[in-house]
């Protein structure tokens, strides 16, 4: 299914604010929306399986257009887990050098956007190696979201608007006492939302992937 317009949200929000303009409301829902998929990892789909070249350890993240990297929720190598570990944790682990080390994956660390820096370097080539699955937001300059975002998630992402409108200083709108309503409502609907996504209740669409050859 076809992303779509956040203008949609408006009518979930404009009898609330109706001096605001829509472009200040198109631009509140956005924000809302980055801030609510990044606290709940509601957006999320299995990474198209990548394959291992021996001795290069780090790999690019793909996600869908419009969308940038939040999270990695799991990494497998050839089907074996891999945990996410910090620079100083891989230094104790291995000593400054750990990024030359060749030998059979066992962990991994990001040091820079959407790319995986598998720890150790894979000493053998492998097909479609490394599998996983991602969490991704939308991104500053997207016009467009998750059409499941407007069908399960409306209130909440008009209640984070909301607070986000309310709160603005010095206009027509502002509304404190209200603000803080809806600040309440849309973080308690976050807490909520999160709780069900760990939980395994997470039944956002996936996109369909090829795999890709490296």
């Amino acid at each position: 299914m076809s992303d779509i317009s956040y203008e949609l949200f408006l009518p979930h929000v404009l009898p609330y604010v109706p001096n605001a303009p829509d472009i200040q409301v198109v631009n509140a829902v956005r924000n809302t929306c980055i801030e609510f998929c990044q606290n709940t990892l509601v957006l999320q789909q299995d990474l198209d399986a990548i394959s291992t070249v021996a001795g290069v350890g780090d790999y690019d993240i793909d996600v869908p257009s419009g969308y940038t990297l939040t999270q990695v929720v799991s990494l497998y190598y050839k089907l074996s887990r891999l945990e996410r570990k910090s620079q100083t944790e891989l230094e104790k682990l291995y000593t400054r050098d750990w990024q030359q080390i060749s030998g059979t994956p066992k962990c991994f660390t990001m040091l820079t956007p959407a790319v995986v820096t598998l720890v150790l370097n894979p000493s053998e080539s492998a097909a479609n190696a490394l599998t996983g699955r991602i969490a991704y937001v939308p991104s500053r300059a997207s016009l467009t979201i998750d059409p499941d975002l407007l069908e399960r998630y409306a209130e909440h992402i008009s209640f984070g608007t909301l607070f986000r409108l309310l709160t603005t200083p010095n206009e027509p709108y502002t509304d404190m006492q209200s603000a803080a309503y809806y600040g309440t409502k849309f973080r308690s609907m976050m807490a909520t939302t999160k709780a069900l996504v760990l939980g395994g209740n997470n039944h956002a669409p996936m996109r369909v992937r090829f795999n890709r050859i490296w």
